[in-house]
C-alpha cells in the first residue's frame, strides 16, 4: 500500500467522523431557543440532530443552514464539520472549493485537526495540484496544535519516505510517533514497538517495543498482537511465556493477521495441552480497549 494511499484511506475513514460531538442528548426545545438566541454550540448541535433525524424530523437543508449560521459566527467545530462535509459529500454534492475554505477557516479559529485535513488535500492533489511541501507545513501546524491524527500521519511519511521529495527519517518519525501515542494513538504505539523492536531510528530495546506493542495490542492492532506474542515466544527481554504468546497470537489471528494465524496452526500441538486451554482462556476474556 502506497503512502499517498494510507493517508487518502485514513481521510476516508477517519476525518468525517469527526466535528459534531452527538454523544449526549439534550433537550430539543432547549437547544432551539439557545440556537434562536445565537448560541452557536446550540446552532451546531442542532444542526447535527436534523442532519441525522435524531430526536427531530431529519432535514438535511435545515441541518446545514443551521450549522453554516454557527460556522459564520466562528465556531470551529461547525467549520471544520462544513469542510469534512463537502471534502467528502456527507450531506451535500462534494465541493473541494468549499472543503477547503472551512477548513481554512477553522484552522484559522484553533482547530487542531483542520489544517491536518487541509494539508492532506495538497499532500494528494485532491481538488488542488499537488504540493507536498505545502501540505507537510500544513500537517506540522496540526501536529504543533496537538492532532495525534496529524502526528500519527507525519510519523508514516518519515517513516517510509515519498517519492524522491521526502527522504526516509526515522528519527523524525519517532518524534512524531511519540507525539501521538502519548496521546493514546494505537497505531502510533505500533509503529513506535516496531522501531524499537527493530532498532529503527533509536537504539533497539525490547522492553520498550513490548510496553508499545502491549498498548496497541490492547486496542486491537493485530501487527502489535503479532509481534508482542514474538517477544513472549523468544523471551526478548522478558522471560519466554508459552501461554501469554500463544493468547497473543490468537487474538492477532481473530482479526484476519495470516501470519499469526499460521503460528496458531502451527503451535496447537506442539504446546503443552494445559498451556493451550490457559491461552484460548485468556484469549476469550481479552477485552479490547476503547
Amino acid at each position: 500500500m502506497t503512502l499517498m494511499r494510507i493517508i487518502l484511506l485514513f481521510l476516508l475513514m477517519v476525518l468525517p467522523a469527526q466535528g459534531q460531538e452527538q454523544d449526549q442528548d439534550y433537550d430539543v426545545d432547549e437547544l432551539s431557543a439557545a440556537a434562536d438566541a445565537g448560541d452557536t454550540n446550540a446552532q451546531f448541535i442542532l444542526g447535527g440532530y436534523y442532519l441525522m433525524g435524531r430526536s427531530v424530523d431529519k432535514d438535511i437543508a435545515k441541518g446545514i443552514k443551521l450549522t453554516e449560521e454557527a460556522a459564520n459566527a466562528s465556531n470551529e467545530r461547525a467549520q471544520y464539520f462544513l469542510g469534512n462535509n463537502y471534502a467528502y459529500g456527507t450531506y451535500t454534492p462534494v465541493d473541494t472549493y468549499a472543503a477547503m475554505m472551512w477548513y481554512k477557516k477553522a484552522g484559522e479559529n484553533g482547530h487542531i485537526h483542520a489544517d491536518f485535513a487541509l494539508g492532506a488535500m495538497f499532500f494528494n492533489g485532491v481538488g488542488v495540484d499537488l504540493d507536498l511541501e505545502t501540505a507537510i507545513e500544513m500537517m506540522e501546524v496540526s501536529a504543533n496544535r496537538g492532532s495525534d491524527h496529524a502526528n500519527h500521519q507525519l510519523g508514516i511519511v518519515y517513516y517510509y519516505g515519498h517519492t524522491d521529495q521526502i527522504d526516509r527519517d526515522q528519527e523524525k518519525a519517532f518524534k512524531y510517533f511519540m507525539a501521538a501515542a502519548e496521546k493514546g494513538h494505537a497505531d502510533a504505539a505500533y509503529f513506535l514497538g516496531e522501531q524499537y523492536y527493530y532498532g529503527y531510528g533509536i537504539t533497539r530495546n525490547f522492553e520498550n517495543a513490548r510496553e508499545w506493542f502491549t498498548k496497541a495490542a490492547n486496542k486491537g492492532i493485530a501487527d502489535a498482537q503479532l509481534l508482542l506474542g514474538n517477544i513472549y515466544f523468544n523471551g526478548d527481554g522478558t522471560k519466554e511465556d508459552p501461554v501469554e504468546s500463544y493468547k497473543w497470537y490468537i487474538l492477532s489471528a481473530e482479526r484476519g493477521n495470516q501470519t499469526a494465524q499460521s503460528y496458531v496452526d502451527e503451535l496447537k500441538d506442539k504446546l503443552d495441552p494445559v498451556d493451550l486451554t490457559l491461552a484460548r482462556a485468556a484469549a476469550d476474556a481479552f477485552v479490547e480497549e476503547k
